[in-house]
């Protein structure tokens, strides 16, 4: 449960800095 909750955290927290990047970018 662990590993599948860091797993989704971590693509969650690269997908909010490749998002925030893009809209700094922008």
């Amino acid at each position: 449960m662990s590993e599948l909750f860091s797993l989704n955290g971590r693509v969650a927290l690269v997908t909010g800095a490749s998002r925030g990047l893009g809209f700094a970018m922008s």
